[in-house]
């Protein structure tokens, strides 16, 4: 999958480095004092102790601020959100998921933001994930067909419409999910949007207990899946085995 990186707002940006240096500190591994991801924050006081302007500190409260002027018919929403999202989807596709929920009902600012979230969650986000999505425009979004939606996702390599059905997935351990028979497998496949490849599952006797041992692979030249639906089920599996300890 596609990441987007801000080096703007990290150490790895040779000017914040360069603030960095100027300020005492040093870089390594691309962080902060070998510590803090990002080089621009609100707290982190720990960096903030020199005397003297924020853009002086190690770490700056000072806003890197943009300014664009709306397209008419192409600017639908705002995404406002921190790098734990950042860190597993690009800008790309956080557009088409957010498409893709909308799509399915889930029009609420809120509901969106937690869409969003939850993927990066799945996606593998060790950071906090701060997220929070704004609509300018309804027109546009009651405009698009499912036809285009779906273009959109697989365009950035997302799984339509299981990209907006994370939710499904989270509460999940791998040990309900290896307990499932055929049916059981279907009826997951569909709570995750992908109902299209209960056949092809069944035709291949694949139930719980065989799915949770499926690599990402075998799910295109076994069962014939598409990379984006093969990469989703792989990331599903890879969140239950890490909260396999889970209770």
């Amino acid at each position: 999958m596609g990441r987007l990186k801000f080096d703007f707002h990290t150490a790895t940006d040779a000017a914040e480095k360069a603030r960095v240096q100027a300020a005492g500190g040093h870089v390594l591994r691309g962080r902060v004092n070998g510590v803090l991801a990002v080089s621009r924050a609100l707290g982190d006081f720990l960096y903030k102790a020199l005397p003297g302007p924020p853009e002086r500190q190690l770490v700056s409260c000072a806003p890197d601020v943009t300014c664009r002027r709306r397209e008419p018919g192409q600017d639908d929403f705002l995404i406002l959100a921190c790098d734990g999202l950042w860190e597993t989807m690009t800008i790309e596709q956080a557009r088409a998921l957010v498409r893709c929920a909308w799509q399915l009902g889930y029009t609420s600012c809120s509901d969106l933001a937690k869409r969003l979230v939850e993927f990066a969650l799945m996606a593998g986000s060790n950071d906090n994930i701060s997220c929070v999505v704004h609509i300018l425009e309804t027109r546009r979004l009651d405009s698009l067909s499912a036809a285009e939606v779906r273009q959109g996702c697989e365009a950035v390599q997302l799984a339509y419409p299981a990209c907006a059905c994370v939710r499904a997935v989270l509460p999940l351990r791998r040990r309900d999910v290896s307990k499932l028979d055929m049916q059981g497998m279907a009826d997951l496949l569909v709570l995750v949007g992908l109902g299209r490849h209960a056949p092809a599952f069944a035709a291949q006797n694949v139930n719980g207990e065989c799915f949770v041992e499926v690599v990402e692979r075998e799910f295109v030249e076994d069962l014939g899946l598409p990379l984006p639906d093969a990469a989703f089920l792989a990331l599903c599996l890879s969140w239950w085995d890490k909260t396999a300890a889970w209770p």
